[in-house]
């Protein structure tokens, strides 16, 4: 596996692997419009290609034998809990089926080098993604909610290299 930075050519492969992450982790009742809607409008070439060129964000992305593990993408966005962090683990996807095989702690080592301190927020019901965070050492800093569709959802907010 090697980690690397994404290329303009992965855009289409970056939004494949994101819709199918996404519905893993957030259909957990099944899938209806609002979530297909969202998943076909969020996760698109055209937004990895913007997100590609954003001065502001570094993508890197997980391969082995020319296929997308998963990806981390990092922003300049300041935490709402504590605004001295102000980079944000925006996205951390790994295929499930490849879960627990170090790619998540492989991405979270580049983002880490990348930027030594820094926030995300996570589903307060995606428990594998928390128990990972966790892990690997974030802490619980706080919430947010994140909005859909009128539809309010909890999210923790958590930190990676602050004091305890």
């Amino acid at each position: 596996m090697i980690i690397r930075f994404a290329t303009e050519a992965d855009a289409p492969v970056l939004a494949a692997l994101a819709q199918a992450v996404w519905v893993d982790s957030y259909a957990r009742e099944g899938m209806r419009a609002v979530l297909a809607d969202y998943v076909r409008d969020a996760f698109t070439a055209e937004r990895y290609l913007r997100e590609l060129a954003d001065p502001a964000r570094q993508i890197w992305v997980a391969e082995r034998d020319g296929h997308l593990l998963g990806y981390a993408s990092l922003n300049m966005e300041t935490s709402p809990i504590r605004p001295e962090l102000n980079r944000r683990l925006e996205t951390l996807y790994v295929l499930r089926r490849l879960q627990g095989q170090g790619v998540g702690r492989a991405l979270m080592q580049a983002v880490a080098v990348a930027s030594p301190q820094g926030w995300l927020s996570t589903w307060h019901r995606n428990e594998e993604a928390l128990a990972f965070y966790a892990r690997i050492g974030c802490q619980r800093i706080g919430e947010t909610a994140f909005e859909l569709e009128g539809e309010s959802h909890l999210n923790h907010v958590l930190a990676w290299g602050i004091p305890a």
